[in-house]
């Protein structure tokens, strides 16, 4: 079940006081006419009726077992800091860079170094993408990180943030909670509103920044009573000692199995 932390709570809480003034920055910015509105409004109501979804490699190796078996035993899902491989430790630069973009995603103040500080790895959020397409390989650039999308209950959406897009790319006040998740449809990509692309139902196409999807950054963990469906590459059906592990999700957590 995906409570949070008094840490997490006040990382939440610092990008809440924010963030219904820096969604009406940016749609006063943004200058709507009447119509751009009404399709902002009808953007924002499609959202409510999309997942969040987290793309996950369930065969790749963590230490001495598979992500499958480590979900399993352990009941939630991994978070970057947590399954990342940093072989020069804290001197990496890998896991510099994610540390950094972190501080950058709760505001980068003096008081995050405090809580930070006392964080435990496991505290640090869980990645996903707001899915309004609802196809198992819509968002391609989320399956850069497995083929199996995990699609989550909606009450997560309390514990996160969202962002227009990768958290890596985005400024410190490009933050918002999901009540204010309009500061992300009035946000513009290649020349185009977000809330555009929602209402098609396309993907925006990469830019020299990189590929781009609405992220989600959860606290709280993600854990197996919070995942309502598995997609899975329908291959995995031949492999019987794998696909019985997957078959342990649906019996024993009452995840639904779908293939593509």
């Amino acid at each position: 079940m995906n409570t949070i932390t008094e840490n997490q709570k006040q990382l939440l809480e610092k990008v809440r006081m924010e963030s219904r003034h820096r969604a009406q920055r940016v749609i006063q910015r943004a200058k709507l006419r009447t119509n751009q509105k009404r399709k902002l409004r009808l953007a924002k109501q499609k959202l409510k009726q999309s997942n969040i979804v987290i793309n996950l490699d369930l065969r790749e190796q963590y230490r001495d077992e598979k992500i499958i078996d480590n979900l399993l035993r352990v009941g939630r899902t991994l978070n970057k800091i947590e399954i990342g491989f940093f072989p020069g430790g804290i001197h990496d630069k890998t896991f510099r860079t994610r540390l950094l973009a972190e501080f950058k995603l709760y505001g980068a103040m003096q008081d995050l170094q405090v809580i930070f500080s006392h964080m435990h790895d496991s505290e640090r959020p869980n990645y996903g993408a707001v899915d309004y397409l609802g196809i198992p390989t819509s968002l391609s650039p989320l399956i850069h990180w497995g083929h199996y999308r995990f699609v989550l209950k909606n009450e997560l959406r309390v514990n996160a943030t969202f962002t227009p897009f990768d958290s890596f790319l985005i400024e410190r006040d490009q933050v918002y909670v999901w009540d204010d998740i309009d500061g992300v449809l009035a946000t513009k990509l290649n020349g185009r509103f977000w809330f555009e692309y929602v209402l098609e139902g396309v993907e925006p196409v990469a830019t020299r920044e990189g590929v781009h999807y609405i992220e989600a950054q959860i606290l709280g963990g993600v854990h197996l009573s919070d995942i309502t469906r598995l997609y899975y590459p329908v291959a995995d059906q031949t492999d019987y000692e794998f696909f019985a592990k997957l078959k342990k999700l649906e019996l024993d957590h009452g995840v639904e199995l779908v293939h593509y």
